[in-house]
């Protein structure tokens, strides 16, 4: 099973939580706020919901996407055993953001998973971080 870490559950980040999540994928959705992570979490039942009463996606997929998404508030638990990072955190001057905390710790994501990718657009993969 391809496990995800997604930083950041804006709108972004939470949008691509419940893709990969309803695509079968374990995604830890991090963010350092509980308020926002649980809205993250309705945001995407909600979505969920929706593509049910369009007949879109059934209701055993719509189950099993909200159980492939856990909503973790600590950087290093949320990328532990990462296939791949996605961070897509929104930028604040106030606190150091998910975002400015991932940028910080590339080498630490790089070498904790096999590829990460940045808002920045940047891919790094295991290989490519040691060489």
């Amino acid at each position: 099973m391809i496990k995800v870490a997604v930083i950041g559950s804006g709108t972004m980040g939470n949008g691509i939580a419940h893709v990969f999540g309803q695509y079968g994928y374990k995604v830890s959705l991090v963010d350092i706020s509980d308020e926002v992570l649980q809205k993250a979490i309705a945001t995407i039942q909600r979505n969920l919901s929706r593509q049910v009463e369009k007949e879109i996606i059934t209701e055993d997929v719509k189950t099993q996407a909200i159980k492939n998404i856990v909503a973790v508030r600590d950087l290093n638990t949320g990328v532990k055993d990462a296939d791949l990072i996605v961070e897509a955190a929104t930028e604040n001057n106030q606190n150091p953001s998910p975002a400015e905390i991932a940028n910080n710790n590339f080498d630490f994501l790089s070498f904790n998973t096999k590829n990460a990718v940045t808002n920045k657009g940047m891919v790094k993969t295991r290989y490519e971080a040691k060489s």
